[in-house]
């Protein structure tokens, strides 16, 4: 199955250390300091859970195959943000469509972002307890899942027939700090979500994701992506 390139993805922020410098400077430094902040102290501060979903990609309406990473070490808050997303990929799988392109994968990144987005927000109490989270995705063909994942459980399946029926995945990884005196109508949570189609063996892990920054609160919610929006004093 050959995958079809999104044409005119849009430039999102790189999740590394190399940010467009032509990004402002105190934006470059948000972004650095919220990696190292999420990487530093990984057992201590961190939860982290991950699964990879695997689908047929035949067309809308099919199901998934979600299997969990061993030696994750998420909580409830974690586990509901992954509901979360699994809610978000079912719809994209079964909602009808005229378009006969690969859910997910083929679809326009922003796009998906946006979707991404919108389920996040959809009730800002989730968030209570939760002062940062970083969400990365990574989708593509069963074969480039060893340029994005190193967990022999998951890469090794070993049956050409689960690869066969199941020749698609979504990868999600989530890591939050937990801070139980957070409350989404006073403090704002802080979402990095992180998404890359894994379509070229030959970039590998070096492929930057298109990154979109999200703050979320109960009341007053703001975000970077899109047009900006203007008000006008009446």
């Amino acid at each position: 199955m050959q995958l079809r390139s999104s044409t005119r993805l849009p430039k999102g922020f790189t999740f590394s250390s190399n940010i467009s410098r032509n990004q402002p400077k105190e934006e470059r430094d948000s972004y650095a300091s919220f990696l190292r902040t999420m990487e530093e102290d990984y057992w201590k501060s961190v939860s982290t859970i991950r699964s990879t979903y695997f689908f047929d990609g035949i067309g809308r309406g099919g199901g998934f195959l979600a299997i969990p990473h061993l030696a994750s070490h998420g909580n409830t808050k974690t586990n509901v943000i992954c509901r979360l997303l699994e809610s978000w990929l079912t719809k994209k799988l079964v909602e009808p469509t005229i378009s006969d392109s690969i859910p997910v994968l083929e679809d326009s990144i922003q796009s998906s972002v946006q979707s991404i987005e919108r389920q996040l927000r959809h009730d800002p109490k989730m968030w209570a307890g939760i002062s940062q989270a970083f969400i990365h995705i990574r989708c593509g063909h069963v074969f480039m899942l060893d340029t994005c994942c190193d967990d022999e459980t998951i890469v090794h399946l070993g049956a050409d027939e689960f690869y066969q029926e199941y020749p698609l995945f979504v990868d999600v990884e989530i890591k939050m700090h937990c801070d139980a005196h957070h409350l989404p109508n006073v403090d704002p949570t802080e979402v990095l979500i992180a998404f890359r189609n894994v379509v070229s063996r030959s970039k590998g892990k070096d492929e930057k994701p298109f990154v979109h920054r999200v703050i979320i609160k109960e009341e007053a919610v703001s975000s970077n992506i899109g047009s900006r929006r203007q008000s006008v004093d009446m």
